[in-house]
């Protein structure tokens, strides 16, 4: 397997993945975009490499699910976090779908305005705020109701008084149900 730019992973602790996944190593590339598995045995030495999983171009992290153990990738050139699953028990294959909260800003950077498109992946409360470099929302959207799937929210560059917002980098946050993701925008003059 050729690599140029490898990022290190998690071993894999979650019980939803086929055993053969258990207990191994997860790294990837960033250039050649492939996710690839290490088994290692007690002293941590190297038994086997198998790819994993190939599309993840630009990935800049591989982390596990705190709670049910599942991988997700950031992908840097789509802005998108990527949760690893199994749907179809007979082939065993992985798939890299968007996470449910998943937020893109386009464009960024941005000059007037940007827009802001997220994914909900039930009916759920959507609150969206902007945050300045210092931790202070600079801009808040009114919290409601939205259906199932994909939709945006325009933002002006401005705070929550009308004035126009310096050049800098902000801090998007979306926040859907319990469930919350930030992602970095740069406005420039």
């Amino acid at each position: 397997m050729v690599a140029q730019s490898v990022i290190g992973g998690p071993f894999y602790t979650g019980t939803s993945y086929p055993a053969e996944y258990q207990g191994r190593y997860f790294l990837g590339d960033y250039l050649i975009g492939w996710i690839g598995m290490v088994e290692v045995d007690a002293a941590y030495s190297v038994l086997s490499f198998s790819q994993f999983h190939t599309g993840a171009g630009g990935l800049v992290d591989i982390t596990a699910h705190p709670v049910t153990g599942d991988l997700y990738f950031t992908r840097i050139f789509t802005e998108r976090v990527m949760r690893i699953r199994f749907d179809d028990p007979a082939t065993d294959a992985p798939i890299a779908s968007a996470d449910a909260s998943g937020i893109e800003i386009r464009p960024n950077p941005f000059r007037r305005s940007a827009s802001i498109h997220f994914d909900v992946p039930v009916s759920a409360d959507v609150s969206i705020g902007v945050w300045d470099v210092g931790g202070r929302k600079v801009r808040g959207f009114a919290t409601r109701l939205l259906p199932a799937g994909r939709h945006s929210q325009a933002w002006d560059g401005r705070d929550d008084e009308g004035g126009t917002l310096a050049a800098g980098v902000y801090f998007v946050r979306l926040e859907v149900g319990e469930r919350s993701i930030t992602r970095k925008v740069v406005r420039v003059d």
